[in-house]
């Protein structure tokens, strides 16, 4: 049986890129760490990692896919992590594919209820709140995911149960990406809210 819609979920990286897919009805049909060849560096290596999204993109062909924006205040690699980031975004848009992006504090808040606490929290938190048992990258990546069914959800006014803390963020999500009143992300998702 085809499920109505999909999401594509990243957790972009160049060591390790989390990925999953999930159903409407919150089944996961492929959850993977994406990781290069340690030989690979630079082009090849985003060569690498932009050829597997679009494999797993082409084999579901999601409704929509959600990728953790950029941590702003992070260090190391971030003008690496920048350019993968960039050709992803790039490609999802010379596609036609929408997309959403999440803001790191936003993901955090929507599944522990605070937007500044550590990885292990987040872990423990989709544990308690999904029993999600994961490498760290694929659980960050399941977190998108759901947050990618919820801005379905409300688009398509099925009633679901937010916490305060998740009904927050989703309204921050939306006015992130929506700040004239409607959103086109290539023909995109949101719209406006009644």
């Amino acid at each position: 049986m085809e499920c109505k819609s999909k999401i594509l979920a990243l957790d972009l990286s160049l060591r390790s890129t989390g990925m999953v897919v999930l159903s409407n009805e919150l089944t996961i049909l492929k959850s993977s760490v994406i990781k290069p060849p340690i030989r690979l560096r630079h082009a090849p290596r985003l060569e690498y990692i932009i050829s597997q999204i679009k494999s797993y993109y082409h084999q579901y062909l999601p409704e929509l896919v959600v990728i953790e924006d950029y941590a702003f205040a992070a260090r190391g690699m971030v003008y690496s992590i920048g350019e993968l980031a960039g050709c992803i975004k790039l490609w999802f848009y010379q596609n036609n594919v929408p997309f959403l992006l999440i803001n790191p504090s936003h993901l955090k808040k929507f599944v522990s209820g605070k937007g500044n606490c550590h990885k292990e929290r987040i872990l423990l938190a989709a544990y308690k709140k999904w029993k999600i048992d994961a490498p760290t990258d694929t659980v960050e990546a399941y977190c998108l995911a759901r947050i990618g069914i919820e801005v379905i959800n409300l688009l398509s006014e099925t009633k679901t149960q937010h916490t305060a803390y998740e009904e927050d963020v989703l309204q921050k999500i939306y006015d992130t990406n929506n700040p004239g009143g409607t959103y086109d992300v290539q023909k995109g998702i949101l719209k406006e809210r009644k």
